[in-house]
């Protein structure tokens, strides 16, 4: 009886199994819908057939066919897996087919009539200047053919494009260099090949830009306020492009490719700027005379935040155990000159800080309403390379810092206040203390101890 039951047993595990075999094959069993044809060129009235395989693979498939030259859907329908037919019209033509539940990839294929016994070209000029751009029209007399072009630098023998195009349509060729040039087509289908007669263009050196100018919204030597957007506008003749490249105190801040409709610039810190542009085409580029303008300090601030003053009370106070890393570089700031209000605060977390005691994203916002200048901040795609610290951060800089579960909210912040022999900034801070001064220790780093980088702020006000 025993061994009955056991037989019995196996048995239905047997099953079992076999069916969640099954049950896992056939859920894992991939959608898919193909569409293949027997011959991609064939003659008007020649059959031609298609192919579908498909899972779920229907009785039915859904047909649309296309003529690619002119748009038209010329089969719409249901048909079988394997269809057959044959064209009256030659052309260029596309197909797809459904299983209902997806399309399938697109099919190309072409009906062609007699061979073509002549091909033009026409040109609509022999002779342009340097970056005009030539109209080739191309012709010949089989119904359809399939044109393909060669342009040839003449003086170099050098092909400098070769293509299919479509005959009767306007084709559009812009030199990149100046000289002579020749071009022919080949009008093809599988019973012959026409080929055109050379033509021949020539192309003129061409002039670079002249008459450079820009101007802004408030004219030369104008005066604008902090946060204040200065609008440029410029032109040149015969330019193709522009770029603008703009001073602070003498000082690159901004080189930048910018639209011939005009380029605006928000003012993020005071100083002295000048700007220029320089238009450019492919044969060259000339620059424009500079404009000027100045920007001066916001929120009552003016460039005489004290240096000295800074690091005097980074170099008594940093292992004082007073305030915490915002609390100690706002007072660090506050030294230096910087006011700053004091306000209650509560951060995301719901942590209460009041008067002098600020969170980091606090002090950063406060910060911000001076005259300042973000130079690196965490939307950028990687963090900056020791090469950029040591080239951007300068002695009282602010540096500010976040840990992953903060979602990119400042959770520590320092203050650059030196450099080491090498010229690598070095930073002090609370929490814990670092005065400054030891470059195995204090150097201002992407990322440390589980933080990341988030944003410099140059303060930009220092005498």
């Amino acid at each position: 009886m025993k061994n009955k039951i056991f037989s019995v047993t196996l048995v239905l595990a047997m099953i079992l199994a076999m069916v969640s075999t099954s049950m896992i094959t056939a859920s894992a069993a991939t959608n898919y819908c193909k569409l293949s044809i027997n011959k991609t060129e064939v003659k008007i009235g020649e059959t031609f057939t298609f192919t579908c395989d498909a899972n779920p693979s229907p009785s039915q498939y859904w047909f649309s066919i296309y003529n690619t030259d002119t748009g038209n859907l010329v089969i719409s329908g249901h048909r079988a897996k394997i269809y057959s037919d044959s064209f009256l019209s030659a052309g260029p033509y596309a197909a797809y087919m459904s299983n209902g539940y997806q399309d399938s990839n697109w099919v190309n294929f072409y009906v062609y009539g007699s061979a073509p016994t002549s091909a033009q070209l026409t040109p609509n000029k022999t002779s342009l200047s340097f970056g005009e751009s030539i109209y080739f029209t191309p012709s010949h007399n089989a119904y359809y053919a399939r044109v393909y072009i060669s342009i040839y630098n003449t003086a170099s023998n050098t092909l400098v494009y070769n293509g299919e195009i479509k005959a009767y349509k306007a084709f559009t060729f812009t030199p990149s260099a100046s000289g002579t040039y020749s071009a022919t087509i080949s009008a093809y289908t599988p019973s012959g090949t026409a080929h055109s007669s050379w033509v021949y263009f020539t192309v003129g050196a061409g002039n670079k830009p002249t008459n450079p100018q820009i101007s802004i919204d408030k004219g030369n030597n104008g005066s604008y306020a902090l946060n204040d957007t200065v609008k440029f506008t410029y032109s040149a003749t015969n330019a193709t492009g522009y770029t603008i490249g703009i001073d602070r105190d003498g000082k690159r801040i901004l080189t930048q490719e910018v639209p011939a409709t005009g380029f605006s610039y928000k003012c993020t810190s005071p100083g002295n700027y000048s700007a220029y542009v320089t238009s450019w085409n492919n044969v060259g580029y000339t620059d424009s005379s500079r404009v000027n303008f100045t920007v001066n300090g916001g929120s009552g601030q003016t460039n005489n935040l004290s240096l000295a003053k800074l690091r005097a009370y980074a170099n008594k106070n940093w292992d004082s155990g007073v305030g915490l890393c915002a609390e100690y570089v706002y007072n660090c700031l506050s030294a230096a000159g910087l006011t700053l209000p004091n306000i209650n605060y509560a951060d995301y977390k719901g942590r209460n800080y009041s008067v002098k005691t600020w969170a980091p994203s606090q002090l950063k916002y406060f910060v911000e309403q001076t005259s300042y200048e973000i130079i690196w901040r965490d939307s950028h795609a990687s963090p900056p390379t020791a090469d950029w610290i040591k080239q951007n951060i300068e002695p009282g800089d602010v540096i500010y810092y976040e840990a992953s579960e903060w979602k990119k909210c400042p959770d520590h912040v320092v203050i650059c206040v030196g450099r080491d022999s090498t010229g690598f900034p070095l930073f002090s801070a609370h929490n814990s203390a670092h005065k400054g001064d030891n470059p195995a220790k204090d150097k201002v780093y992407a990322s440390g101890s589980g933080q990341s980088l988030l944003a410099v702020v140059k303060m930009n006000m220092y005498n």
